[in-house]
């Protein structure tokens, strides 16, 4: 049975009217949205059916959240730090966000720690995605799981294809803001120029940028398969997502009712990266339908720029913890 199939299930079971004892309100600022419907919808009904009926979760939009501040425009990484103050419940935003509050996390982010898909899972699932979580208790936040928003991250350009480390210098690159492509970028005399993703087409324009990192998913449901043209198919690092809730909430719960979140949490992460996986493939295709030219370096050349942004990697993994960045190599 599939997923729609088994929520459509779970809709259709008789239950008793009842006010829900415990009401979380979950900010999803992930972009795009449709990458994480199945998933958020999973959600909702595991722990309305594994609690039955005590927690009830609202989720809002980041732009229907800032409404109910009153209209304030309010950044991932303010959402990040709402989450904390309890103003809050729950909230899926960016792990470069995420890393404002535990900067170890930005090392999920560092240029070909992961092997492949395959590589990623297992550590996703496994003891050090764990171990990454539970810090955050210490932050007033309890991780639920870790998402992609699309997967392995592309660079499109708009005049420049990058066949080799000397194509990158002289070009200004939208990065998340995270450290690391700052000091990826930098090395390969790039200029590293952080902005939320929704600027990209704004900085474009203005040609205060030459070039972005993002996610074929994302590319396409930004618009920006309109503007650039060229499609620079480095895969070097994961665009991650983290869905969390506050941990001052989480104590207020039943021990039933804290391992339903926990294993809701766990079943929407597998849900939406498999998703987020299937949607990258059809969005690639798409792009290739479109004419915009994919560009991908000649083996000699990836494995002088895959041996070069390694070395950036070692470099910045003391800051991170080099137990956690072997940890996570070695999975």
């Amino acid at each position: 049975m599939d997923t729609n199939s088994q929520a459509s299930s779970r809709t259709k079971r008789p239950v008793q009217p009842r006010t829900s004892l415990y009401n979380i309100r979950w900010v999803l600022a992930h972009d795009p949205p449709v990458v994480f419907e199945d998933a958020s919808r999973e959600f909702i009904e595991l722990v309305r059916e594994r609690t039955d009926g005590d927690v009830e979760v609202t989720m809002y939009t980041r732009d229907e959240y800032s409404e109910r501040r009153g209209g304030e425009d309010i950044s991932r990484t303010e959402l990040v730090r709402a989450l904390a103050a309890g103003e809050i419940e729950m909230a899926h935003t960016y792990v470069a966000a995420m890393g404002s509050i535990h900067e170890r996390l930005w090392a999920l982010e560092l240029p070909f720690l992961f092997r492949d898909y395959d590589h990623a899972e297992q550590v996703l699932q496994g003891s050090v995605a764990r171990q990454l979580m539970d810090e955050l208790v210490a932050k007033n936040i309890r991780g639920l799981t870790f998402a992609y928003s699309g997967g392995f991250r592309i660079v499109p350009s708009l005049e420049r294809e990058l066949r080799s480390l000397e194509d990158f210098a002289g070009l200004s690159v939208r990065t998340s803001g995270n450290p690391v492509p700052g000091a990826l970028y930098e090395s390969l005399g790039a200029r590293a120029i952080a902005a939320p993703l929704e600027d990209i087409s704004t900085l474009s324009a203005a040609g205060a940028i030459d070039a972005a990192e993002i996610t074929y998913v994302r590319f396409e449901s930004s618009g920006l398969n309109r503007l650039f043209k060229t499609v620079n198919q480095t895969s070097h690092s994961l665009f991650m997502t983290m869905m969390g809730v506050n941990e001052t909430f989480f104590r207020t719960l039943p021990d039933k009712h804290k391992q339903a979140l926990l294993d809701a949490g766990t079943e929407a992460g597998r849900i939406e990266r498999a998703k987020a996986l299937a949607e990258e493939t059809l969005t690639k295709q798409r792009c290739a339908e479109q004419g915009i030219d994919i560009i991908e370096m000649e083996p000699g050349q990836r494995e002088r720029f895959q041996a070069h942004a390694l070395s950036i990697a070692d470099r910045l993994a003391p800051r991170f913890g080099q137990d956690l960045v072997d940890g996570i190599r070695h999975s």
